[in-house]
């Protein structure tokens, strides 16, 4: 700086006059011997007065020595926070020192005195210090990613004109990206392929530089597309990310994430979106069928919805189109987050009601209608007794012909062996008592034997004829 060199130039001098003084001393005592060696009247100067002139000379030299310095060459910081910009010159010169913004193919006056004064100014901008001779340098308060740019500090001359321009110093805002969002793009029902669209955006960050991942139940990572643009009037860049997900009914309680990481961030920002809230699942009619009711009795009809969601339902009765009143069961929430639901239709059946149709209509997200028809067929009571006594009767008559038949049989078996047993004594009577008798059983054969017997009656009745 130029009191720097004031400076050191004035203590050369003095160091130089005293060496000077040191030198002549010495002569005189040495009786003047060789008085102009180093210090000559004629001369003018020593050769150590010249090296002093010189130095004054290249201290005083301004044109080739005025330096405008701006260190660090790029600055990085977050959006909101304050950043300084450096400037510093190593010399007063008359001009004023003003600051450019260089962006895009613009060179626009930033920051100056005369724009203070005039209030022209961001009141976010001020000099470092009030009072300025060597330092110029500048602080941004708040900054944003509009404050994105290389920016000049510059010397005018007396003319306002351009003297020095620094080498600029680089701003580069770090802006951390919005919270992201979910949104549902496509969903087809389970009527069609049943899968979804979800698209995660975020938005308002600085650089460009980002990561998006899809989870599912936080374990399994989901295949996904992601697009970055920039908006160029803010600098900010937006990201869309994109996922489709083939549905089943297991998924009413998963849920997938959008998990978003930026070097501004110092955790990732996670975004939860649960597929509840998107599925739906047709209900299935469960329906009593009855065929053959008898009249005046008490007939109960059930139908009952199975595993729908969500749980918003209503199920009707009607007969023959004419609603019905009917009890509703509890709403059963069943273990894999589907719902059931069962009514009642009670009715005493009359003649009026034969051949009646009865229908459970069932309306759901998932479905506009569900209905089931059963046919009530009512017979005449007293062909049904008339049929039941038939059959009392005939059962009846089946089992006593079988008695009489089996005793029949019984006894016919009976009397047959006896009344030959019998006959057979008697003719052995008669034929004693006609002193026919000249049989005897052979060999130790009872007379009373039945065989022996008859083959004794069977030989006498030979002989006899």
């Amino acid at each position: 700086s130029l009191s720097l060199s004031l400076s050191l130039a004035f203590s050369s001098f003095l160091f130089l006059s005293a060496l000077h003084c040191v030198q002549f001393t010495a002569m005189a005592v040495l009786e003047f011997a060789h008085p102009f060696t180093l210090f000559s009247p004629m001369r003018g100067t020593t050769l150590l007065h010249l090296l002093f002139i010189i130095m004054l000379q290249q201290g005083f030299s301004t044109e080739k020595q005025f330096q405008i310095i701006q260190t660090p060459s790029v600055v990085v910081a977050m959006s909101g926070n304050t950043v300084t910009l450096n400037c510093i010159i190593n010399m007063e010169k008359v001009g004023a020192v003003v600051w450019k913004k260089h962006s895009g193919n613009n060179n626009l006056l930033f920051y100056s005195d005369i724009l203070q004064q005039n209030g022209a100014t961001d009141i976010r901008i001020s000099w470092v210090h009030s009072v300025r001779i060597f330092d110029q340098s500048i602080q941004i308060k708040n900054i944003t990613l509009q404050d994105t740019g290389v920016y000049h500090c510059v010397k005018l001359d007396s003319y306002k004109k351009e003297y020095r321009v620094g080498s600029g110093v680089t701003l580069t805002i770090i802006a951390t990206p919005s919270y992201p969002q979910i949104t549902v793009d496509h969903f087809s029902s389970a009527e069609d392929d049943n899968s979804i669209k979800l698209t995660c955006a975020s938005h308002g960050f600085s650089p460009h530089h980002i990561m998006v991942t899809w989870l599912k139940d936080k374990d399994r990572v989901l295949s996904s597309q992601s697009h970055v643009d920039s908006q160029n009037s803010n600098f900010s860049f937006n990201v869309n990310s994109t996922v489709t997900i083939q549905l089943q009914k297991e998924d009413i309680k998963s849920a997938v994430y959008c998990v978003v990481n930026h070097t501004a961030l110092q955790t990732p920002l996670t975004k939860a979106f649960y597929l509840g809230r998107i599925m739906q699942v047709q209900p299935t009619l469960s329906l009593d069928s009855v065929h053959k009711v008898l009249v005046n009795t008490s007939v109960r009809l059930n139908c009952t919805a199975l595993e729908f969601y969500p749980m918003n339902i209503s199920v009707h009765w009607s007969r023959n189109g004419a609603s019905l009143a009917a009890l509703h069961g509890p709403l059963v929430n069943n273990s894999d987050g589907t719902y059931s639901i069962s009514t009642f239709l009670e009715i005493n059946a009359t003649e009026k009601d034969n051949n009646a149709t009865f229908t459970c209509q069932v309306v759901h997200t998932s479905r506009k209608q569900s209905r089931t028809t059963i046919l009530l067929l009512y017979e005449d009571p007293m062909n049904v007794d008339g049929l039941k006594q038939n059959h009392v009767a005939v059962v009846c008559a089946a089992v006593i012909l079988f008695v009489f038949a089996s005793t029949a049989v019984f006894f016919l078996c009976y009397f047959r062996i006896h009344s030959g047993e019998h006959h057979t004594d008697g003719r052995m009577k008669m034929w004693k008592a006609s002193s026919m008798w000249n049989w005897t059983c052979p060999g130790n054969q009872q007379r009373k034997n039945v065989f022996c017997w008859t083959t004794a009656v069977n030989t006498i009745t030979q002989q006899h004829q």
